[in-house]
């Protein structure tokens, strides 16, 4: 049962990204976002979507990617308040940042240290 639950995580992950999966924890399904008032307040442009093709990557690691979707903030926070942690003292590490608003949710969400890794 635990396996099979990681298997499809890691699919959905893979397919979906992180909005998608923390859609799927929250029982929300998967969902596309329009532009949004998260980048009107926060004056950046972080959402819509982005298909792989569209991304410049200069390696054959492409093929181990998925494309952009941004992350809701509703989706975020519930995922978060999920988490049994303090988490000023945690480090929130973000692998695929796209755009980087997960990671600016992280910062305002309080983590002591966060860290992005993109390769597109």
């Amino acid at each position: 049962m635990m396996l099979r639950f990681a298997a499809k995580t890691w699919y959905v992950w893979r397919r979906e990204g992180f909005g998608g999966l923390c859609s799927r924890l929250a029982g929300l399904g998967r969902r596309r976002y329009a532009p949004d008032i998260f980048d009107f307040f926060h004056q950046t442009d972080t959402g819509g979507h982005i298909p792989l093709w569209r991304l410049a990557i200069p390696s054959s690691d492409w093929e181990s990617g998925v494309g952009y979707s941004a992350t809701s903030p509703e989706d975020f926070y519930h995922a978060m308040n999920k988490l049994p942690i303090s988490r000023n003292e945690y480090t929130f590490i973000d692998l695929g940042s796209g755009k980087g608003r997960v990671l600016i949710m992280a910062g305002e969400y309080g983590f002591r240290r966060i860290i992005g890794v993109e390769f597109s």
